[in-house]
């Protein structure tokens, strides 16, 4: 599927499911989504690439064996889209975990990102998430992933204790760095891909705000700085 021109829904909902060979969702130009809520399914191997201004209050999606990279002018919230009509549902907020490897991308040019259903890609891969307020998880909201990195212009709360990811690196412009691991973490800088600009030289850092981060099982290792400034 190639949105060449808008889909406007105002408040309602937009459905778009990409099924069979050469699957895959696309915003061409500067073709965009406006919709109260967003579910994308693409059921073959294909990424969803929909980078543009959205105007999305809520987002879920899901591939088989693909990438997802999604940029929104305003709060979001990622949770899971039930089935309705012809789209299946999401399972989760955003999940990538059918096929190993892949990569979640989302960025927000303005307001606070929100979990309310778990992003996954599996074991391996990678979560980059950029917001240009806080990033949070609500509820048992949580990511599982190889790498996560996290920019935000806020806080970051990340606290659920059953995220489970091996590399962990996050930077905010303002506020604190809360974040817990079921099992071994390594906080270590991430490098910029995407619509992600990296965390830098540092694996996690703060204008002064403090930082917590606690894993459950296993060790914890610092491979990079961690800088609070004036912060704890």
């Amino acid at each position: 599927i190639t949105l060449n021109n808008d889909i406007n829904a105002g408040t309602g909902t937009v459905y778009l499911t990409s099924a069979g060979a050469g699957a895959g969702i696309t915003e061409a130009g500067a073709a965009k989504v406006t919709a109260g809520t967003l579910g994308m399914n693409v059921t073959g191997a294909g990424n969803i690439v929909t980078n543009n201004s959205n105007v999305v209050n809520v987002l879920g999606a899901k591939t088989a064996n693909g990438n997802v990279q999604f940029k929104n002018t305003q709060a979001l919230g990622v949770t899971t889209v039930g089935a309705s009509g012809n789209f299946a549902g999401t399972t989760n907020g955003i999940d990538t975990s059918a096929t190993t490897g892949k990569t979640v991308d989302v960025l927000l040019t303005a307001g606070a990102l929100t979990l309310n259903n778990d992003i996954t890609t599996n074991t391996t891969g990678n979560v980059l998430l950029t917001a240009a307020a806080g990033i949070s998880e609500a509820g048992a909201a949580k990511i599982t992933t190889g790498t996560l990195g996290m920019n935000a212009g806020a806080a970051i709360v990340a606290n659920n204790a059953n995220n489970d990811v091996t590399t962990f690196g996050a930077t905010t412009t303002a506020g604190g760095i809360q974040y817990q691991d079921a099992n071994a973490l390594t906080l270590n800088n991430v490098g910029a891909s995407g619509n992600f600009a990296g965390t830098g030289a540092v694996a996690v850092s703060t204008a002064g705000g403090n930082i917590d981060v606690k894993n459950g099982a296993a060790a914890l290792t610092l491979s990079n700085d961690v800088n609070a400034g004036a912060g704890l």
